[in-house]
């Protein structure tokens, strides 16, 4: 009888210290609403009007990518780790099956119904966001831990950029012209909408 007793003590005592713990330290991750009406329907070539996705940090490497309604991208990139100071731009076109498969992507991940943004509370690792135009609504999203595992559709969409966006326009990458810090922020300060 004695050992039940000091037994179930000792599990009460783990079960407050467990709770105290939860309360002084909530779960990290914060998530922002869903503010979108955007529906799976609205996702096609016939309704898209701009895409765009970003990565990094400012501190380090940074690039985003930008598709027009055409399917025309800008491409610019920064990186502080290889060349302290340097940007580039490059430019090329997507085909339509290319933008169909980005927005099949957008689809099958259920894009629409992503949080607007998953807060992990880091301010100094890579953050991840994107935005998506279509039938004259944005929706958005992103999350700042790309340094830990990003949401898995989130990691999805970012693994279907570099392998089916970026890497058959490396040509044009590797090619891309110098740009001043000004026109990064030029271009950065275009929005969607």
């Amino acid at each position: 009888m004695f050992k039940l007793k000091h037994i179930f003590l000792a599990i009460l005592v783990i079960a407050c210290a467990v709770k105290l713990i939860l309360v002084m330290f909530p779960p990290r991750i914060k998530l922002t609403a869903n503010t979108s009406a955007m529906t799976e329907e609205d996702i096609a070539v016939e309704n898209f009007s701009g895409f765009s996705y970003s990565y990094g940090n400012a501190m380090h490497v940074y690039w985003k990518l930008r598709v027009s309604a055409n399917g025309e991208v800008i491409y610019y990139h920064l990186n502080h780790r290889i060349q302290p100071g340097k940007y580039s731009r490059a430019e090329f076109k997507l085909s339509k099956k290319e933008l169909s498969a980005l927005l099949a992507k957008l689809r099958g991940e259920n894009f629409v119904q992503l949080y607007d943004y998953y807060d992990y509370g880091y301010f100094d690792v890579d953050n991840i966001h994107i935005s998506l135009k279509c039938n004259g609504m944005i929706k958005s999203t992103g999350c700042n831990n790309y340094d830990d595992v990003p949401p898995p559709p989130i990691e999805s969409i970012s693994s279907f950029i570099h392998t089916h966006i970026l890497a058959p326009h490396d040509r044009e990458i590797n090619n891309a012209t110098p740009i001043t810090l000004e026109e990064i922020i030029e271009l950065d300060s275009i929005r969607l909408d």
